[in-house]
This record gives structure tokens, C-alpha cells and sequence, in this order.
């Protein structure tokens, strides 16, 4: 399986890390009973400790600058798959045979259960948070529209009547006046 845009959560070096992680997976299975079949575990082995440090480090910082709602649980699947690869490295050193396809199955895991679903709730959080954003803005917008209209209304009234004194035009004014002091403009739209 090779990487595709579409699996793209929306950071680029979490991206990267991912597409590595594509690269060797497809490297490994390329290389399953041939003669580099043993040292191309070594180095799956030796990538994936260096992913399950470094790699989740990363995303996790990148799930709470985001307010990820989710971090917690993909956390603990983080530590999970950590543990796993500590295993098979701990079956290693204490001398056990270690199947190719015990590290294939981990890393496969690893690609299709969690990146290409557990990590893809990410992006369609921050999808679902941007929209959240949008409506929030638009509905402050069509709120400072209102009440910009209401009160132009009102200030159009007063120049309409014949009878208003220059003090109550003024009044009218100033009160009017101080009402767009409170009134916070909405965030401009990006």
C-alpha cells in the first residue's frame, strides 16, 4: 500500500513521519523470504522504536494544540503499540525467534488500524472545528448586522420626524453612539 493524499491529517511533518512509515512497511513485505529478509527486520525494528518515541511525541503535542477531544484514548493506543514493539525487541534479546510476520502484522497494524483510522479522526476533528469556527463567525457577523441596522433605523427615524428637538437628536445620538462602543465587531473572515 503507498501512501495518498487523501491520508493526510493536515500537519505536515506528522505526514512525513507517516509516509516513512508507508515506505517501510512496503519495504519490509517487499523483502519477506529473501536473503535481506533478516536485516530488513533490524532496521524495521530499529525505525519503529524511533517512531514510537519521536513520532507520537509529535502528534500527541499536535492532538492538544488542537484540542483534540479524543487525545486521551489516542494516547493509550499510542502506549499500546509502544509496548508491542518493546516485546518483540525484548523477545530478541532474550534470544527467541522473532517471525517476520510478527513484525509484519505490527507494522500493518500500525499503518491501516491506526494511522488510517485512528489518526484520521484527527483531521476530521479539526475538519468539524473549523466549521464550528465558520458558523461562530458568520452568526456574529449577521449579529453586528442586525443590530448596525437597528440602529441606523433608529437614527433614520429621528432625521424623519419633523418635531424632534436638537436635544433629543442629540440624546438619541449619543446614546446610539455609546451602544456601537459596546458592540465588538466580529473577526474578520480569513
Amino acid at each position: 500500500m503507498q501512501w495518498q493524499a487523501h491520508f493526510s491529517i493536515g500537519d505536515p511533518e506528522i505526514d512525513r513521519q507517516h509516509q516513512n512509515l508507508f515506505t517501510m512497511v512496503e519495504h519490509l513485505k517487499r523483502s519477506l523470504n529473501t536473503n535481506a529478509m533478516y536485516d530488513n527486520m533490524g532496521k524495521a525494528l530499529k525505525f519503529m522504536v524511533e517512531y514510537t518515541n519521536s513520532h507520537f511525541e509529535k502528534e500527541e503535542a499536535y492532538m492538544q494544540a488542537i484540542a483534540y477531544t479524543g487525545l486521551a484514548s489516542h494516547r493509550e493506543l499510542h502506549r499500546n503499540l509502544a509496548r508491542e514493539v518493546q516485546n518483540i525487541l525484548l523477545k530478541i534479546k532474550q534470544d527467541k525467534h522473532v517471525f517476520p510476520t510478527e513484525l509484519i502484522n505490527l507494522t500493518t497494524e500500525m499503518l491501516l488500524d491506526h494511522t488510517l483510522v485512528e489518526d484520521l479522526k484527527i483531521r476530521r476533528h479539526l475538519q468539524e472545528a473549523t466549521r464550528a469556527q465558520e458558523a461562530s463567525r458568520l452568526e456574529m457577523f449577521r449579529q453586528f448586522r442586525q443590530t448596525t441596522a437597528g440602529a441606523l433605523d433608529q437614527v433614520t427615524r429621528l432625521h424623519q420626524k419633523e418635531t424632534v428637538t436638537e436635544a433629543a437628536y442629540q440624546d438619541k445620538k449619543q446614546a446610539l453612539l455609546k451602544a456601537f462602543v459596546r458592540i465588538e465587531p466580529p473577526i474578520p473572515m480569513e
